[in-house]
């Protein structure tokens, strides 16, 4: 072999790694953006599904007290404590309670609570269903704290909260 067909080879080997390697790069390249696509894709699917079970089951929640405020009104007043307690034992709620206008929350086996300084009782107070946009501890244990407007015959209660 001479030497221009030797220049010719090496020329020619250089250009074929560059060549591989270019390529090698690029799909690795494509490799890269097909899993990004497909992680973004599955994690969009995730988050929508997470924000749908969510909204359901703070719908849900909010249905459960308005149906227990929206009960009490057929209630002797002295009942309403026991009525409560049974509605939210073993059910979604550590604890329901009634808010009186004054903004203190009475739960059965719980001490007097004043609550009039959470914004979502202060909008049940008001008239609007609404839940905390943190967790609280209101007693014994954290928790998004749920409000509904109470309607009733007994005047004292405004809201009922979980």
């Amino acid at each position: 072999m001479n030497k221009k067909q030797r220049k010719m080879m090496g020329f020619s080997t250089v250009v074929i790694i560059v060549f591989i390697i270019s390529l090698s790069f690029l799909l690795t390249q494509k490799g890269k953006d097909i899993v990004n696509t497909e992680v973004n894709n599955y994690l969009h699917e995730i988050s929508q599904q997470t924000s749908y079970k969510v909204t359901q089951r703070v719908e849900t929640n909010f249905s459960y007290l308005a149906t227990l405020s929206n009960s009490l009104a057929y209630l002797d007043e002295s009942a309403y404590e026991a009525y409560l307690y049974d509605a939210y034992e073993g059910g979604a709620f550590e604890w329901i309670g009634t808010v009186d206008h004054k903004g203190m929350l009475k739960v059965k086996n719980h001490p007097l609570k004043d609550v009039s300084q959470l914004t979502c009782v202060a909008k049940a107070m008001h008239g609007q269903v609404s839940v905390s946009d943190k967790l609280l501890k209101i007693f014994d244990e954290k928790g998004a704290v749920y409000a509904v407007p109470y309607k009733g015959k007994d005047n004292n209660i405004s809201a009922i909260v979980g």
